[in-house]
């Protein structure tokens, strides 16, 4: 969000694999921002609806103390006054490097809350999939990530704890049976470059996957406008057709009026496998 204007101040431009608030693409429909990656209103959506899917209809909000919590939470409170037959428990808010959550769940579950929202990266949930872990089998609630949790070595963080535990993410990427040419060449690649033993040595696919595509995208730009002068290739970014990329093939990425390669379609639930792997699961 603190980039954003400084990229369009400077013509320079910004694309953005991983960053989800809101406000880092809206409003700005022809600037140099250019996003490939989640959005807080899709990755909200997509995880109050699986609330709803599985009959949890008080959920507890528990986010960061920064721009990213209040812009998904500000994302959850708009679907909720959209959407029949859920109710905001409560909001509880997280610090980096936080000694315990346990504080946070409790005022949380005394609110009433039947499921958590999680706005959080891998340290902090780690912790609370650890402390949820410890409780009583009959007192730990269901956990609804977003994607945050997944930039670092989550199975390796939670230990034990993370098959104790009832969670999902979202994502809009999986090796897990992805049979597609591209996948593959990538696979082999990432093999071939760090010694990676497989897909689940890939400790954050979505990440690695939106990345691959907006390089792709970036170099298909340059390539239309012959120049890497910053303007021709904003520009050329908007004409950009036919993109084989990792998540999905991208007819026409982004437009004049569009800066968002994906959309909320593309956004899923998944849980960790027994082997580390991250594994959609069945839209409900």
């Amino acid at each position: 969000l603190e980039q954003r204007p400084v990229a369009q101040a400077l013509g320079i431009p910004l694309l953005d694999p991983w960053a989800a608030a809101d406000g880092i693409v809206d409003g700005e429909p022809g600037g140099f921002v250019f996003r490939l990656s989640l959005k807080d209103s899709w990755a909200m959506a997509r995880l109050l609806e699986h609330a709803r899917a599985r009959g949890l209809r008080r959920p507890g909000l528990l986010t960061s103390a920064n721009a990213w919590g209040r812009s998904s939470e500000a994302a959850a409170r708009a679907w909720i006054s959209a959407n029949p037959g859920l109710t905001l428990a409560g909001v509880e808010q997280l610090a980096w490097g936080a000694q315990t959550l346990l504080p946070q769940l409790q005022a949380l579950r005394a609110a009433g809350a039947d499921a958590v929202i999680l706005v959080a990266n891998e340290a902090e949930g780690a912790l609370l999939v650890r402390e949820v872990a410890a409780l009583p089998r009959a007192e730990r609630p269901p956990l609804l990530s977003h994607w945050g949790i997944t930039g670092g070595d989550f199975p390796s963080l939670c230990g034990p704890a993370l098959r104790e535990v009832d969670l999902a993410v979202v994502q809009t990427f999986s090796f897990h049976g992805n049979r597609s040419p591209r996948a593959a060449q990538v696979l082999a690649a990432a093999r071939r470059a760090f010694g990676l033993s497989g897909p689940e040595a890939i400790r954050s696919p979505v990440g690695l996957a939106h990345a691959f595509d907006l390089t792709l995208i970036l170099a298909r730009a340059v390539d239309l406008a012959g120049s890497t002068d910053r303007r021709r290739v904003r520009d050329a970014l908007e004409r950009v057709r036919g993109v084989d990329g990792l998540v999905r093939r991208y007819e026409r990425p982004f437009s004049p009026g569009r800066r968002e390669a994906l959309g909320p379609g593309d956004v899923f639930l998944a849980r960790w496998s027994a082997a580390g792997l991250l594994e959609p699961l069945p839209r409900r």
